[in-house]
């Protein structure tokens, strides 16, 4: 089987790639990790207090070119892209999530 994305059928990732949906995400992301970044990467997660047992920890995600989200924060689950029962301008003025988990589906 020839490369797909950029991946020889014996990388891990080629599973992921062979999928058409996936394919332009999977290039995209193995550009935008550099050595470089994922070196600067390690600098972004900071634990802010240690947490007793029981409570939250607080600690802050920075990635490069986005907003740190501290947490604990919830991440809004969305169907097919979507969070349910909320309108765009709804989401944005209404409430304070920072981040989507959108799951890839095949179509």
């Amino acid at each position: 089987m020839d490369d797909i994305a950029g991946h020889p059928p014996d990388d891990p990732d080629f599973a992921l790639a062979a999928h058409a949906e996936y394919s332009i995400w999977t290039l995209q992301c193995w550009e935008d990790v550099t050595v470089a970044a994922m070196d600067e990467m390690q600098d972004s997660f900071t634990v802010v207090k240690a947490a007793r047992e029981g409570t939250p920890r607080l600690v802050s995600l920075a990635l490069p070119g986005r907003t740190p989200i501290n947490t604990p924060h919830y991440l809004a689950n969305t169907s097919r892209g979507v969070v349910p029962h909320l309108t765009q301008d709804n989401l944005s003025s209404s409430t304070s999530i920072a981040g989507i988990y959108a799951s890839l589906e095949d179509s």
